[in-house]
C-alpha cells in the first residue's frame, strides 16, 4: 500500500522532476498521500493558544473535507468548540529519515448537528474501512461523542526547498 507513495517519488526523481517543478505530480502524490493513509494528526488549540495534538481517523469525501468521530468531552473536541480553527498532517512515520512526504492542512472544523449531513459523514467513515461505526442516534445531542468535519482552506506537500531542506508546496484545492 505505502510503496506506491515510495513509488511516485522514485518516479519523480528518475524523471529528473522536482515537487517545485511539477504541480500535477504535487497533486498526484497528496492523493496518494491521503487516499493510503487513514490517519491523520488533527491540531487543535484553545483560545489561548494552547496547543494539542490528536491522531484521528478520518475519511474525506470528494471535496477533501475530513470527517471523523470522537468524544465530545475529547481535548481536541472542546477545543473545536472553543475555537475551529484546525491544522492536520497526513505522513507516513514509517518511512526512513529523509525519505517522507506529507499533506498540511489548514481547515475550519466543527461538530455534525445535522442529521443529514451526519449520515453523509458516517457512511464516508465507513466506505474508508469503519466496519460498523455508530449509528446517527448515538452521535447527535446529548451523546458522549461526536461527529466532526474539517473543511480545508489551504493545502501544502512536503518538497525539498531551494536549498534542499524541509520546505512546502501550496496546492491548489480545486486540482486535488
Amino acid at each position: 500500500m505505502l510503496i506506491s507513495i515510495v513509488s511516485l517519488i522514485n518516479h519523480d526523481k528518475q524523471e529528473g522532476n522536482t515537487m517545485s517543478e511539477n504541480t500535477s505530480e504535487n497533486t498526484r502524490l497528496a492523493q496518494a498521500i491521503l487516499v493510503q493513509l487513514p490517519y491523520i494528526t488533527l491540531a487543535t488549540a484553545t483560545n489561548d493558544g494552547i496547543p494539542w495534538n490528536a491522531p484521528v481517523y478520518a475519511a474525506f469525501d470528494d471535496a477533501y473535507t475530513f470527517f471523523w468521530a470522537s468524544a465530545k468531552y475529547a481535548r481536541h473536541s472542546q477545543n473545536i468548540r472553543a475555537n475551529p480553527h484546525v491544522a492536520i498532517v497526513v505522513y507516513d512515520s514509517t518511512v526512513l529519515p529523509g525519505s517522507g512526504k506529507g499533506v498540511y492542512i489548514e481547515a475550519t472544523a466543527y461538530e455534525l448537528t445535522d442529521k443529514q449531513e451526519c449520515q453523509e459523514a458516517l457512511a464516508c467513515l465507513q466506505k474508508r474501512g469503519w466496519e460498523h461505526p455508530p449509528v446517527v442516534e448515538m452521535v447527535i445531542g446529548a451523546t458522549l461523542r461526536g461527529v466532526y468535519k474539517a473543511v480545508p482552506e489551504k493545502l501544502w506537500i512536503s518538497s525539498d526547498d531551494e536549498h534542499g531542506l524541509d520546505g512546502r508546496v501550496e496546492i491548489e484545492l480545486s486540482s486535488i
